[in-house]
């Protein structure tokens, strides 16, 4: 039984607390707090050293690890040039943050990348308009980039023995499994994992996102799964994923 089960008072206190709350936040705000307070706690809990940054777009998630107080090292990963400047530019005043021009995938390939009106929507796929109508979400160009396997990653930048203080962050507008997939051997060795998931279509030929819980169920227990877009009717639709490596659950 819970605090708040357990203690009438505090349950009163945050019941009233609630419209005084969303006078000043919206439910986003509220859950985006949850959101981070949560991986703050997760990063600290187990003792993460190494964040690998997979489609850091500006370098937002790199920079939010910051302001909650992570001091560890971050590898970030954006293929898209101008995009990478930023990022590039942003990470010169932190040495523990290293940035990579190239995208991450199941195969070793040169790849046609959809660069989207809003550049966090930029995708492999093509958009999927069913149940999303977005009008940053359409094709503005196409570009050619290289696609590099995690695994061979890793190798090479001297980590497979530190995964098990790693976090792997994925967040690629509907190709995380493939993401996930180019990992290998070395995915069951990652300590925990944050992934982008979207429970309605966004992109055309994306898996739905019971085969992608599926595939992360095999070496991830959920922490959470935080809502981080809402339809006008509230039903949230877009998500992140935190998991923690079931090696690690005790």
């Amino acid at each position: 039984m819970s605090a708040i089960e357990t203690l009438p008072w505090l349950r009163s206190a945050l019941l009233h607390s609630v419209p005084w709350i969303r006078h000043f936040l919206r439910i986003e705000d509220v859950g985006g707090l949850l959101k981070y307070m949560t991986i703050k706690a997760a990063l600290q809990t187990n003792d993460i050293e190494i964040i690998l940054d997979v489609g850091a777009n500006a370098g937002q998630f790199a920079q939010s690890m910051r302001q909650i107080g992570y001091h560890g090292r971050i590898i970030s990963f954006e293929p898209i040039p101008e995009l990478f400047d930023k990022i590039q530019s942003a990470a010169a005043r932190d040495p523990l943050w290293t940035v990579h021009k190239f995208a991450l995938g199941e195969e070793s390939v040169v790849k046609t990348l959809h660069i989207m009106e809003n550049s966090e929507f930029s995708s492999f796929h093509a958009p999927d308009s069913t149940f999303r109508q977005e009008e940053l979400n359409s094709i503005v160009n196409e570009q050619p980039v290289t696609v590099r396997r995690l695994d061979a990653v890793i190798d090479e930048f001297g980590i497979a023995d530190r995964l098990a203080h790693c976090l792997l962050k994925s967040d690629t507008q509907g190709h995380d499994l493939p993401v996930l997939q180019g990992c290998g051997r070395y995915l069951p060795q990652i300590r925990m994992v944050n992934v982008e998931i979207s429970s309605v279509a966004m992109y055309k030929d994306v898996p739905p996102m019971i085969d992608l819980l599926t595939f992360l169920d095999t070496d991830f227990l959920l922490v959470n799964l935080f809502p981080i877009v809402r339809m006008g009717c509230g039903a949230a639709y877009e998500f992140d994923y935190l998991g923690v490596n079931r090696k690690w659950r005790r």
